[in-house]
């Protein structure tokens, strides 16, 4: 089936119950494998779907429920995201008002929205808590937490990402496809002898995952640890800094 949310869920829960092997695909995967498509509709994705199913049955994986445990932590650090974009749409404005001199506006709309930015911040704390508190009443998420935490630069937010992302690293990820999943792994972008263009990172990838790697990386690189060395190393030999910086984070 194709992968829809919660949409989903309930067909998903039934099948388990059902002890029924099945597997739940990405809807991209499925959209880009018919190449140049038009149009859409109920019947269409269906039969989609289907003649997917039927060609790459050799290379579909059964699906592998989280434990119930990491469904929690999904929908704490999903929460988590929604208020702190909330956050961001109420004080990044806010902020660049006082930044330009706009006093007058930029008390109107503090005076009309304190209360608001006030209690999504203590949401924020209270749902930062309670996915600690998630996390060490588990023996086995204390222990991935231990183990990715211990990664100079990474922090309290990227290691619940990470667990919920790799299923507790059952997914079977190999390094290389963590990275490419996260957008960080360069891809060669040459044809002939009519283009040959810089290595690149691609689009398709988890923008939120890649986003915390680059705050991981970006602490990472003002220590002086193995990676901090590592990434003025790649400068030392020529590299520009954003290319430096996504070797750290491709680390």
């Amino acid at each position: 089936m194709e992968q829809t949310g919660i949409y989903c869920n309930h067909l998903i829960s039934v099948l388990l119950d059902l002890g029924a092997q099945f597997s739940v695909a990405h809807s991209a995967h499925i959209k880009l494998s018919f190449g140049l498509t038009r149009g859409k509709n109920d019947k269409v994705d269906s039969k989609r779907i289907a003649e997917f199913a039927y060609r790459f049955n050799d290379k579909l994986e059964p699906y592998k429920p989280k434990r119930a445990v990491v469904d929690e932590l999904d929908t704490l650090c999903k929460l988590r995201k929604k208020l702190m974009k909330m956050k961001n749409q109420i004080s990044v404005p806010l902020n660049e008002l006082k930044s330009f001199g706009a006093e007058a506006k930029h008390k109107l709309y503090k005076s009309n929205t304190a209360k608001s930015l006030e209690a999504i911040t203590l949401d924020i704390k209270s749902v930062t808590k309670a996915i600690r508190q998630l996390i060490k009443s588990d023996e086995r998420l204390k222990e991935l937490d231990t183990w990715i935490g211990s990664v100079v630069g990474v922090g309290a937010v990227t290691t619940p990402a990470v667990i919920v992302v790799t299923n507790e690293f059952t997914n079977d990820f190999s390094a290389k496809q963590m990275c490419s999943f996260c957008g960080v792994a360069p891809f060669t972008h040459q044809s002939g002898s009519s283009l040959n263009g810089k290595n690149r990172v691609s689009h398709k990838a988890n923008k939120y995952l890649k986003t915390l790697l680059n705050m991981c990386a970006m602490s990472a690189i003002q220590t002086n640890s193995d990676l901090g060395r590592f990434y003025h190393r790649k400068l030392s030999e020529g590299k520009n800094k954003m290319s430096a910086l996504n070797a750290v984070r491709y680390s």
